[in-house]
């Protein structure tokens, strides 16, 4: 065992060891980008599973804003329809529903 010791100590240089931790550290941001773009794919798929599932804008706008308040892990996501001035605007908004307490002291 000591050989083998010795053989181990003689071959891990810093360099060796340095180059190692920089190919795990790596491999590990990798690991994590395809995850979170794997969840990013799932995430469209619902959304237009959902939207098929429904032909109201009103519906459709409401679901997209759910799934990506969701998606996101935020209290609040709000998507608006853009259209011309003269016409009515169209928002969808969606909030996690919490026990909210407010102190408005000064």
């Amino acid at each position: 065992m000591g050989k083998i010791a010795a053989n181990v100590k003689n071959y891990l240089t810093p360099e060796i060891l340095q180059s190692a931790i920089h190919h795990t550290v790596e491999l590990i941001l990798l690991t994590r980008k395809l995850e979170q773009s794997r969840q990013q794919q799932q995430m469209m798929a619902a959304i237009a599973l959902r939207i098929r599932q429904s032909l109201e804008l009103e519906e459709i706008l409401s679901v997209t804003a759910a799934e990506v308040r969701q998606f996101l892990q935020t209290d609040r996501v709000v998507i608006y329809k853009r259209v011309p001035i003269s016409k009515h605007r169209q928002k969808s908004e969606n909030e996690k529903v919490q026990n909210r307490h407010c102190n408005n002291s000064i």
